[in-house]
Parts: structure tokens; sequence; C-alpha cells
């Protein structure tokens, strides 16, 4: 797609074109400009993949209208989607059934009130803990909100297919004294990844999962991988 291509498209948009347009996935990185332009010019979106496309907070003030209508909120392997942004979006997207983000502070999410995002089925984001301070109530209140998600498929708490594992208890630490037991309520789970991260089951850990989440088909990570 060209520029120019891009322009005009985006100018038919704004004005009117394409009114039932509400999924928008273009593929490649879209200059801020234009994307505030197309958030604006849509009417409604309810899925979102902008897996090459960096956000911003100027560009997201443009996305806010859509977040109670959102379903599918795709950001993989792209930047600017901040942990601030991210609170929001589980604070004010009551429909959303799939997000995908990168890395996001655990402190950061907890700031506001409960997560709305009650419909998520699929869940792809690592919570990131700061290994310089005590993190054993940040983990327990990380899993108490997720336990909420009582329709989740898919839980995906670890990094993406490039870099260094992320060290022990800096991501989601799935131990049953770090809060696991929280997520009894999740009776749909059928896929468990932590890919790039460090975990320290027990056997005690492993029965529990075997044990609660009666529908797990699938784990991707390696355990104690030292």
């Amino acid at each position: 797609c060209s520029f120019q291509a891009l322009q005009e498209f985006t100018q038919d948009l704004v004005q009117g074109a394409w009114p039932k347009l509400e999924s928008f996935d273009p593929g490649f990185n879209i200059p801020h400009p234009i994307l505030a332009q197309i958030f604006g010019g849509m009417r409604r979106i309810t899925k979102l993949f902008l897996t090459r496309t960096t956000m911003k907070p100027s560009t997201f003030q443009y996305l806010r209208p859509h977040l109670d209508s959102l379903v599918v909120l795709d950001h993989r392997g792209s930047t600017g989607l901040s942990s601030d942004m991210l609170r929001e979006v589980m604070c004010s997207c009551p429909n959303l059934e799939e997000l995908r983000s990168g890395s996001i502070i655990a402190n950061d999410v907890l700031q506001d009130g409960p997560w709305v995002c009650t419909n998520l089925k699929i869940i792809q984001v690592c919570f990131m803990f700061d290994k310089s301070r005590s993190n054993a109530d940040t983990h327990r209140a990380i899993f108490k909100r997720i336990s909420g998600l009582t329709q989740l498929e898919r839980l995906q708490v670890g990094g993406w297919s490039s870099g260094p594992n992320i060290p022990f208890q800096e991501s989601l630490d799935l131990r049953l004294e770090s809060g696991l037991g929280e997520l009894a309520t999740l009776k749909h789970i059928k896929c468990l990844d932590f890919f790039h991260t460090v975990q320290m089951f027990s056997e005690e850990d492993v029965r529990w999962i075997i044990s609660n989440w009666r529908k797990l088909e699938e784990t991707i990570g390696c355990v104690h991988p030292n």
C-alpha cells in the first residue's frame, strides 16, 4: 500500500465512506496523524490489529470513544501501548474478548478500579515486576484480578519469540505460594503460556493445575530452564 493510497483511503473514510467498517488491520506501520484520523473516521471499532504500528498517547485519545465496543485488540510486537493505556483498556472495555500486547508494569495496572473486561477469552500480556522491591502482594493482587476473567481460554503471561528469558519472579510467578490458587475460577483454560519466563513449579503446583484446569490442552514454556 503506497502512502498516497493510504491518504486517499483515510480521506474517503473521514468523509463518510464505509460507514459499516468496524475492523481495521493495516498490516504495516501507520503514521500517527493518519492513524488518529482513521480512529476518528470510523463510527465503531470492534476489531483492531496494530501489530506493526506504534501507539502514542496523542493517538490513543482518538481510540477512547471506541473502547466500549472493542472485541479484539492486538498490539503484539509493537511499542507505545503503555501500562497506563492497557490499564484503561482493561477498565473500559466490557466487550473485549481478545487482548494481545507486550509487557506492562504490574503495579501500574492495579491503580484504578476493577477490570471490566470479564468477557476475555484470550489474554496475552507479560506482567513485569520490579526486582528491587518485594512483590509478594503484587503477584497475589494480579492473580486476584485475573481470577475475575472467568471466560479465559488462553492465558499467556510470558514474552514473545525474541529476547532472553525473563528472570524468576520478574514476570508472574505461577506458584501457589504467590497466589496461583486464586485462579481456581478459570474453568475454561485450554492453554497456559509462560514462554520466555523462568518458572519454578513444585509438584504441588503441577498437581493443582491438573486438578483445577480440567480443560487444559497445552502448556508452552520451560520449567527450571537452568
